[in-house]
């Protein structure tokens, strides 16, 4: 009998490794290289991993496949292989290795293993930086609180082959002689334009509501407002706990599914007003008003609230809560169940607010957490600074505190100009910031979160997952007009602009007075509707603002009452337009407002809608490209031509302005690596019409153009990459 073929399936962490560069080493040198790579397999990778307990499983070619009983195992082997590697030094032209680390399930046949874990963790090398390490969601789980560095998420990404999106990390790994080696700051060129830049796509960084009044909707039978609830404690410094606990309530009550409750935003106009509750009501369209007191003294809580029908004027519920500050949460359950039941409403639906929506059971990190958002509320960088101290005071207190950490993370997208300074970071250490404490909020979600989540898919073009993301946080907090703003955008970019107006109503539903943004989103979705007249309606009444919220509604607006001016001829409205863009174009690095720039700011998930906004800027006289370059050039490449140099492809080259060596490695599905000076990014590329459109967690998408290059080196192609700030040569070599 012949000997039995054994094959096993089990679970097991797999590390599967690369060489940067191979093909372009083998070229220069296939002898010597080869000769380095054994090297570097018998004397450091062996070594490394027998130390940590695992198994070589095989080479393949220029990659390595080792399988080990533990993540934890792995990932050690993983960071001992890497920083022995960037500590030695092998003559001008070491290779470097890309690992990557999955736990899946594998098919076993000694002495070969393979199956989808094995793929993943294929899929997953190919997201680590050169010389960097990359984990699936599932082995970062297992040692995210067992292996002592940083990691870094860098998001949902969908691999080849692989059905569902995989939550990607990288390690932070130290570089020799310091102790930071992650390396994120920018060149000058791509750091240009960031005070813009960072807010690209910020359609839900707009995190305030304007002063203008619109009408109110018909009254509705179970309809509520709570108005601010009064500070009556001694101390007027604690005005922000009565003001979140109205917040909170308000929350709290609008997830009752029979009961429709006016966003907080519209209450807090009437702060301060000699308003009746009738008057209230009438203005804003409700049954019912909740008004109350809070009174704090040490750490003696007194709450007093009371339900009026607004058609009556009649009281028809009244109550008052004597107890601690510890009381807090029970006291809001109080207030919402009796509520409930003075309407007749069932709670079966309802949990408390805070246990749902990424909040805390900790009375003191809340406390910490309330005077942050009282600050936020100011447009001071001053407060905004205080207000990350008191945040992140809450995290000490309570490091699952998710709201907190959303909170800090809409700060740095949010953080511009001034308040980059006052915060004493750059747009690109923003980023970071915003990205670490992004992932701290996913692990216990808030609304805030999903807006911020859906605002970020935006901007990486992936309207169809930021549609899901916004629907999360309106389950989250039915009572906040920015969720529904936030659906709006999404929708409107994802080709349903009906459906984007149709959120635009409901979220005046909830609050009447309209903002800069919400003009805009009302513009640019009856603008996709093709409805141009009612657009320009809508977009003019956005007037020029110090708010730099307000200026950002103003300059996507201007762009697209420019289209809408061009595709209807009107040629006399467009020079004031045009100087103003042209401003704007220069404060993001760019000679001057062109098609090419526009598309940066507009992440349509379909081409028609791109091509129909490109088209009335033509029209209006707008320049396509940057540098006076001529669109209709025979030397430029076409959609698919571009596909055919980048996509499979490494080229190598210099940014023209700086001098600065360039690299970029684009897979057939588009996974982008890109290395330009000392700035590195991992994300993805797509073609859209004759321009290629990259976008990267650290930097803004971009849109490119590419031009065969006449002063190509003989025998090698050459590219001009032109994007709206700096052009790049490339060399393709073959």
């Amino acid at each position: 009998m012949g000997a039995t073929h054994v094959v096993e399936r089990r679970l097991a962490a797999i590390l599967i490794a690369d060489v940067v560069g191979y093909g372009r080493h083998s070229r220069t040198d296939e002898e010597g290289t080869r000769e380095r790579f054994n090297s570097d397999l018998h004397n450091l990778i062996e070594p490394a991993i027998a130390r940590h307990s695992g198994r070589l499983v095989k080479t393949m070619g220029d990659g390595i496949l080792a399988e080990f009983k533990s993540v934890v195992d792995a990932t050690r082997c993983a960071i001992d292989w890497q920083t022995s590697k960037a500590a030695t030094t092998e003559g001008r032209d070491p290779l470097v290795f890309r690992i990557g680390i999955n736990l899946g399930d594998i098919i076993s046949e000694p002495p070969d293993i393979h199956g989808d874990g094995v793929n993943l963790a294929d899929r997953v090398q190919a997201l680590a930086s050169p010389g960097g390490i990359a984990l699936s969601g599932a082995a970062y789980e297992q040692v995210r609180t067992r292996v002592p560095v940083d990691f870094k998420f860098i998001g949902a990404r969908k691999l080849k082959s692989i059905p569902e999106p995989v939550r990607i990390y990288q390690i932070k790994l130290a570089s020799p002689g310091s102790d930071v080696g992650w390396r994120w700051r920018k060149p000058a060129v791509l750091l240009a334009g960031v005070v813009v830049g960072i807010m690209v796509f910020a359609g839900i960084a707009v995190r305030h509501m304007g002063n203008e009044p619109r009408s109110a909707p018909p009254r509705g039978e179970a309809s509520l407002v709570i108005l601010p609830f009064d500070n009556l404690s001694d101390d007027q410094a604690q005005r922000h706990l009565a003001d979140g606990i109205t917040e909170d309530i308000t929350t709290e009550l609008a997830r009752v599914p029979e009961l429709f409750v006016i966003a907080r935003s519209a209450a807090f106009a009437y702060r301060d007003k000699p308003t009746t509750p009738r008057q209230a009501a009438d203005d804003l369209g409700v049954h019912y008003v909740l008004e109350g007191s809070v009174r704090r003294a040490g750490d003696e809580l007194r709450v007093t609230a009371q339900l009026i029908d607004a058609e009556t004027n009649g009281h028809v519920w009244a109550n008052r809560y004597d107890g601690t500050w510890g009381d807090i949460f029970a006291v809001q359950d109080k207030i919402v169940s009796e509520i409930a039941d003075s309407l007749k409403i069932k709670l079966t639906a309802v949990q408390r607010g805070a246990a749902m929506a990424g909040g805390t059971d900790n009375p003191n990190a809340y406390e910490a957490y309330l005077k942050g958002r009282g600050l936020l509320k100011s447009r001071t960088p001053d407060d905004w600074r205080a207000a990350l101290t008191a945040y992140r005071r809450a995290l000490d207190l309570d490091p699952d505190f998710g709201a907190a950490s959303a909170e800090i993370a809409w700060i740095y997208h949010d953080a511009t100009g001034n308040r980059l300074t006052a915060l004493g970071m750059d747009g690109g250490e923003a980023l970071n910031e915003e990205v670490k404490y992004m992932e701290r909020a996913e692990r216990n979600p808030s609304a805030a979160y999903y807006q911020l989540l859906s605002d970020q898919q935006l901007g990486a073009q992936r309207s169809d997952q930021a549609i899901v993301s916004a629907q999360k946080a309106i389950d989250l907090d039915p009572s906040d007009p920015l969720s529904f703003h936030a659906m709006a955008y999404a929708l409107i970019l994802n080709g349903q602009p009906a459906r984007g107006l149709d959120f635009i109503e409901r979220a005046t539903r909830l609050d009447p007075n309209w903002s800069a943004w919400r003009h805009f989103l009302k513009g640019f979705g009856l603008f996709s509707s093709q409805r141009y007249e009612d657009a320009l309606v809508e977009l003019r009444t956005i007037g020029p603002s110090d708010d730099s919220f307000d200026a950002w509604s103003r300059y996507l607006g201007n762009q697209v009452l420019l289209s809408i001016y061009g595709r209807l001829g009107r040629l006399d409205d467009v020079a004031n337009l045009r100087a103003e863009l042209d401003v704007a174009a220069r404060d993001e690095n760019a000679a001057a407002f062109t098609g090419l720039l526009a598309m940066n700011g507009f992440p349509f998930k379909n081409y028609s809608d791109t091509d129909r906004f490109l088209t009335g800027l033509r029209s209006a006289g707008v320049p396509e490209l940057p540098f006076g370059l001529d669109p209709n050039s025979r030397l430029r490449l076409r959609g698919e031509k571009i596909r055919n140099v980048f996509f499979g492809h490494e080229l190598t080259g210099t940014q023209l302005e700086t001098g600065e060596k360039a690299v970029r490695l684009t897979s057939i599905d588009g996974q982008a690596t890109v290395t330009v000076g000392e700035w590195h990014g991992e994300g993805f590329s797509e073609i859209e019409g004759d321009a290629i459109c990259s976008w990267f967690p650290t930097s803004p998408r971009n849109c490119y153009t590419v031009f065969i290059d006449k002063d190509a080196l003989a025998g090698v192609d050459g590219f001009l990459y032109v994007r709206p700030s700096a052009r790049f040569r490339l060399f393709l070599f073959r």
